[in-house]
């Protein structure tokens, strides 16, 4: 049997057309420092929750790049879901549930979720927690069976950053057993007023601590008027984003609905929708420079009187970053130290100054939860 250049031609284009229509699994993994690995690069998830396919490209403008699929009525099923998130670069986390070969391997899903808040109560009567750690292990073993490559993540209420969790804490040990990713959700001005925002890092220090700051924490925020209180400014959508990574988030999400006056998938005020895509956009800028290892060198924050100003300090390549925020309601100035270092410039990021450094020290004001990045040559 012979062939033609023709035959020969019409078979390398068929084959050429074969491998470009399969579609490959995403590569996930996760790094010494917990931040996730999508496809060899880093990746901070900007996340969304329960959103209909209809708003995905609305949201993927304000810099969403992940999606928990939500079962509404304008798609089929979460195949379609994921691939509408495909070709938008976006990327979707799965309830357990959901679980299909057909979607085990499709490009856009990147991790596998548990039933949200199982700490809560839950069930008639109300008990508490809704589903036992046990559970959430054993369904982290079938699930990780069937799918090893794909991480697993779990989700848990507000309550035990408020210092009253619905279960003992020595449950929440157990429960990140079966998970890869932890997070929880808060909403402070939502649901607990102006002068609490500091909540935010409250909490995320205590779910680094169950999982014993070995797994990549994560957070959801509010962004909306959920019920009766009010929306965050952009200002305070500002602070808690930023308080959130220096409490050490590897990836945050917004929580978009609303129930008043009545129920909206999503409903985020035009102003924090543009602190949204500036602060969104940011973090995208930043993505190795917040992935990478914390800074060796000791730093030092120290403020006046009873004000508290946490930071964050990255050191890449021949940088200097510190992340800083004031922790309270209150104006305060703050005196930062950096072993190793004597004269020089800093440059606060975005706010077109600089601060003079004498003998490794500056200072700089700040107003109630006000955030500052600075970034300093070595």
């Amino acid at each position: 049997m012979s062939f033609t250049q023709q035959d020969i031609l019409k078979k390398v284009c068929l084959c050429i057309f074969v491998l470009c229509s399969i579609s490959f699994s995403a590569d996930v993994k996760i790094s010494p420092t917990k931040a996730l690995i999508v496809d060899g690069k880093p990746f901070f998830p900007i996340a969304v929750w329960l959103q209909p396919a209809k708003n995905i490209d609305f949201l993927c403008s304000l810099g969403i790049d992940t999606f928990i699929p939500a079962e509404y009525d304008d798609v089929p099923d979460i195949k379609t879901y994921l691939d509408k998130l495909k070709d938008k670069n976006a990327y979707g986390i799965v309830h357990i549930s959901n679980y299909s070969d057909v979607i085990k391997n499709h490009p856009a899903l990147i991790a596998w979720m548990h039933p949200d808040e199982p700490d809560i109560a839950g069930g008639k009567p109300l008990k508490a927690p809704q589903m036992p750690p046990e559970k959430v292990i054993s369904d982290y073993k079938l699930i990780k069976s069937k799918d090893p490559s794909k991480p697993v993540y779990v989700n848990f209420g507000s309550d035990q950053a408020r210092g009253r969790a619905p279960i003992p804490n020595k449950m929440y040990y157990e429960f990140v057993k079966g998970a890869d990713i932890i997070s929880y959700d808060i909403y402070p001005i939502n649901a607990d007023g102006d002068n609490m925002l500091h909540l935010v890092g409250k909490g995320m220090d205590k779910i680094r601590k169950y999982c014993d700051d070995k797994k990549p924490c994560w957070i959801w925020l509010e962004c909306s008027r959920i019920r009766d209180r009010r929306a965050p400014t952009p200002s305070e959508l500002n602070t808690e984003v930023w308080m959130s990574i220096v409490h050490g988030a590897k990836g945050i999400g917004y929580f978009p609905h609303t129930w008043n006056p009545s129920y909206k998938a999503c409903d985020i005020p035009k102003d924090v929708q543009d602190e949204m895509r500036k602060v969104n956009s940011k973090i995208k800028s930043m993505t190795e420079v917040l992935l990478s290892e914390d800074a060796k060198r000791e730093v030092k924050c120290e403020t006046g009187g009873d004000g508290k100003v946490d930071i964050l300090v990255k050191e890449l390549k021949d940088k200097i970053y510190i992340f800083a925020v004031n922790m309270k309601k209150n104006a305060d100035k703050a005196k930062i130290s950096i072993t190793g270092l004597n004269e020089g410039d800093v440059v606060v990021q975005d706010e077109g100054r600089k601060i003079k450094m004498k003998g490794g020290e500056f200072e700089d004001n700040f107003k109630e939860y006000e955030v500052h990045i600075y970034e300093i040559n070595k």
